[in-house]
């Protein structure tokens, strides 16, 4: 704000009043301390006068210098200018926006060591602009600015390869995200965790991973935003009142992971096949440099995946009342699925209690839902004048499976070219409605996997199985000198390796195969002729003492596939016993 100080002090005269020195000094001061308040708002800190500059060495310590000073100033705006600038993780503090001009690109390094900050030793949490417990913070951007994570690699992060995040903000208030691009982010392009009112507007993600993460955030608004991403788009649990609006969702995994309450999506688009593919199907050296994605990784994924975990611990508000209206789902897998049956680790803390859909198209769909509610609180799952048409080899198929389940509404809902009646199976009591659409079957058929995976149940399974502690001994004994990963763990279960050298080998398995297990696809890495019957034991209880869900799911999953070896299922009934030991 600009003020004028001759037309104020002119204005004195108006209206009778006097213009004595007094007064006018009285106005002059007014005018002055307005101005100086103003001025410290709209102050302008650019980096350049920082010492920051384009080039390929690092300019953090200068662009943190310019933020430190803006914030000491009371707050303002940092300005980055047109140009690149190459930078290790900054630090955005309350009161600072941060102003990407038309064309300036903030490029992250390449090393993830330039990442580190000592307040947070968890090197997930690494990130290219980072900010803890800040108010009235800003991102802006003009056009084709942009952040770059430049797929930074990472042997020791998250999967073996995953580098920082491009923006990781943690417990902060009044958030404004406005106009930027973020392009190959080495995890998540965003990551919000605990943060308040909360506006992200005309913001576009290209590449990398996941587009947005909100967990455990309230009052959020995502406004005609694009995702173009190699995983989910829109994720994360435990929010309340979320409301996401003409955006593009274009992903290789989910299009929205999410968990909340009071949650609305309106005039959003979903796409496939995904303009980019998931990395993680990339070959270690192509993640090494940081190759974009392949023709060989999947470009396919589904629009919903109920997202509800235990990291944040169980008081979460109950999930409930998500409602997409006015959308249009181009080709997925899947429109909605609910996996709250035990197995599935980032589905397990709180099941949701309603779902809608309302006003969709929904077009090429594989299967429309998929559900396996809570037992104790079952999911009331409505869809109210939808158009759905079936993908190519679907026409047969149910559109809709569902077990724990209250009550499925299907009103004012058209089936087009699917061949005969569409079918909803019920593989558990619940009320199943359809009216003023088209006309629907109902088939009952109760669900042969109905019990929860708990630990007795799974060391049960193990139990039944003879299995052979003599032998699995002898097999410790002649393996522990193999040299390559399966002899480490042999070695380490032996008692000849230390703690920390399991971890090291542990956390490489999980890297190399992680993604199966957390999946439920032991079966599929047995029979695809990488693994032999002993290690998947062997990695089943190198796994146990870090990720014990991860371990537990995949024990049951592997004694469920077939018989094994008395060495593999010595391994797995260890494994489950450490993991109940330590409960």
């Amino acid at each position: 704000m600009r003020i004028k100080l001759r037309n104020m002090i002119a204005s004195t005269g108006r209206g009778g009043l006097a213009t004595s020195p007094r007064r006018v000094r009285r106005i002059v001061w007014f005018a002055l301390a307005i101005a100086a308040a103003s001025s410290a708002i709209g102050a302008e800190f650019n980096i350049v006068d920082y010492g920051a500059h384009i080039g390929d060495r690092l300019q953090t310590k200068s662009i943190q210098a310019a933020i430190d000073a803006c914030h000491a100033a009371g707050g303002g705006e940092v300005v980055v200018p047109e140009g690149v600038f190459r930078t290790g993780g900054i630090e955005l503090k309350s009161g600072v926006a941060l102003h990407l001009l038309d064309g300036a690109i903030l490029e992250g390094s390449r090393d993830p060591d330039d990442y580190r900050y000592p307040a947070e030793p968890r090197r997930w949490m690494r990130s290219l602009i980072r900010a803890d417990g800040a108010r009235d913070i800003a991102i802006v951007g003009g056009r084709h600015s942009a952040i770059d994570g430049r797929n930074c690699y990472d042997p020791e992060g998250e999967e073996a390869y995953r580098g920082p995040h491009a923006i990781r903000f943690t417990g902060c208030t009044n958030v404004s995200l406005k106009g930027y691009s973020i392009r190959d982010s080495a995890n998540w392009a965003h990551a919000l965790f605990q943060c308040a009112k909360v506006d992200v507007r005309n913001v576009r993600v290209y590449g990398g991973h996941d587009g947005l993460d909100v967990h455990c955030c309230s009052d959020v608004r995502i406004v005609e935003s694009e995702f173009h991403t190699g995983d989910d788009c829109i994720a994360g649990f435990g929010n309340c009142g979320v409301t996401v609006s003409n955006c593009v969702l274009d992903c290789s995994c989910n299009a929205v992971r999410f968990g909340g309450t009071d949650c609305l999506f309106v005039c959003c688009r979903m796409t496939h096949p995904a303009t980019f593919g998931h990395r993680w199907g990339l070959s270690a050296e192509e993640k090494r440099l940081a190759v974009t994605h392949g023709e060989a990784v999947r470009h396919g994924g589904q629009m919903f995946s109920y997202y509800c975990d235990r990291r944040w611990g169980d008081d979460l508000p109950r999930p409930g009342n998500i409602v997409f209206r006015d959308c249009v789902f181009d080709r997925p897998s899947r429109l909605f699925v609910m996996s709250f049956d035990g197995r599935n680790q980032w589905c397990c803390n709180k099941p949701l209690a309603s779902i809608a859909f309302e006003r969709c198209e929904v077009l090429g769909v594989g299967c429309v839902a998929s559900i396996y509610g809570g037992a104790e609180d079952p999911i009331d799952f409505v869809m109210r004048d939808c158009r759905v048409t079936p993908a190519k080899g679907k026409e047969g198929a149910p559109p809709i499976s569902a077990y724990n389940f209250k009550r499925i509404l299907l009103d004012g809902v058209r089936f087009e070219g699917y061949r005969g009646r569409p079918c909803v199976v019920k593989r558990s009591e619940g009320e199943v409605l359809a009216r003023g659409g088209t006309e629907v079957d109902m088939a009952f058929r109760p669900d042969p996997k109905d019990e929860v995976y708990t630990f007795e149940k799974a060391l049960g399974l193990v139990d039944k199985m003879a299995a052979d502690d003599a032998a699995f001994a002898e097999w410790l004994k002649a393996n522990s000198a193999r040299g390559d990963a399966w002899g480490d763990l042999a070695a380490v279960w032996g008692g000849s390796r230390t703690a920390e050298e399991m971890r090291a080998v542990g956390k490489s398995m999980r890297g190399r195969y992680g993604y199966f297990y957390r999946n439920g696809r032991v079966a599929t890495l047995v029979s695809d002729g990488e693994w032999s019957d002993v290690p998947a034991g062997m990695f089943i209880y190198a796994i146990s003492k870090y990720e014990p869900f991860v371990a537990r799911v995949a024990a049951t999953d592997y004694i469920r596939a077939g018989a094994h070896s008395p060495a593999s299922v010595a391994g797995v009934r260890a494994a489950l016993r450490r993991i109940m030991d330590g409960r």
